[in-house]
């Protein structure tokens, strides 16, 4: 595939294990997969895949998620500006 034939992707729903409310969600993809984290309430889930049924981190934790795939795993960093708080990084194997 290549970006001149982008018209003719057809999207794929794909089914997760994640029930209720989410209010953020970021994804992060690699040539291994995609990882997922979202916010439920004041808790951040993250799953190293897509597909997984729980969560390799939940906490409940204020403030703004991003997740990145890295050769070192999957990073978490979280940082809840409005609070004043630290910027909190976690690495998942």
């Amino acid at each position: 595939m290549s970006l001149a034939n982008l018209p003719t992707v057809q999207p794929q729903v794909l089914q997760t294990s994640i029930t209720g409310n989410v209010s953020a969600l970021q994804l992060a993809a690699s040539s291994s997969g995609v990882s997922l984290a979202v916010r439920q309430g004041t808790a951040i889930r993250v799953y190293a895949n897509i597909t997984d049924t729980l969560p390799a981190f939940d906490a409940v934790m204020p403030g703004d998620f991003n997740i990145v795939r890295a050769s070192e795993g999957i990073v978490l960093a979280v940082c809840d500006v409005t609070g004043g708080g630290p910027l909190r990084t976690f690495i998942f194997p």
